[in-house]
């Protein structure tokens, strides 16, 4: 009974701070996967979603809190296929194919609105 409350008050904070949203802030924040090749370790996930769940929070709340949140947002990572265990019992997570192509999709969006951002001042008409 009580584990069922605390995973109830673990999804219904989760979506209170932006659901999915955080998810997707976590993959786009954890490092080049090139370098990475044997997975990220879990401490070193946690670590970024608890830096997420800080700045979703704010500082003033307990850290226990934090705590909370940050270990909702790996496990909805892994169950919704974004990260994966790279073995049984190994702490090490590695991104899927569908964290790769968020990431990818994110590159080509920033690549677009800073060509699209260029100030109208700069461009100065040829005189004729």
């Amino acid at each position: 009974m009580r584990e069922e409350l605390k995973k109830i008050k673990d999804r219904n904070r989760f979506y209170k701070y932006g659901g999915m949203e955080l998810v997707k802030e976590l993959i786009l924040k954890l490092p080049d996967p090139e370098k990475h090749k044997n997975g990220y370790k879990k401490s070193f996930v946690l670590s970024k979603a608890v830096k997420i769940a800080r700045q979703k929070m704010g500082p003033h709340r307990k850290k226990k809190h934090h705590n909370f949140l940050a270990e909702t947002i790996l496990r909805y990572a892994v169950g919704n296929g974004y990260l994966r265990p790279v073995e049984k019992n190994k702490n090490r997570y590695i991104l899927t194919k569908k964290s790769r192509k968020l990431r990818e999709q994110e590159k080509q969006k920033n690549s677009t609105s800073k060509a699209q951002n260029i100030p109208s001042e700069s461009i100065v008409p040829a005189e004729t």
